[in-house]
């Protein structure tokens, strides 16, 4: 089983795990949820938490270098942020926290 888990295409916990795999673009679970569509439970927590972790949505796009004019267009927003960028600091702070939720309700 343990074997079968670590070669399964499934996203892994942290950030940190996915670093050393991003040649091999297997996600965390934050970049699973957030490439969901709007109807999907994960993108809608997602947003929930990065909304309440900027003010405004220009924040959030500071951070991840995209023009969302809404919170509302995030959650639209399909794919719009293929793998983590291990260099902006402000990511991975938001990817480990809504991770650790996610792994909170799963445990």
């Amino acid at each position: 089983m343990i074997i079968g888990f670590a070669m399964a295409d499934i996203p892994v916990h942290t950030e940190g795990w996915a670093k050393p795999m991003q040649k091999r673009e297997i996600p965390t679970w934050a970049m699973a949820l957030r490439k969901l569509p709007a109807s999907s439970p994960g993108k809608q927590k997602y947003v929930e938490v990065m909304k309440s972790r900027y003010s405004i949505i220009k924040d959030f796009n500071n951070t991840y270098g995209t023009k969302f004019s809404s919170w509302n267009d995030l959650a639209k927003a399909k794919n719009w942020h293929e793998l983590t960028d291990f260099e902006n600091v402000k990511e991975i702070a938001d990817s480990n926290a809504f991770n650790k939720l996610a792994m909170a309700k799963v445990l």
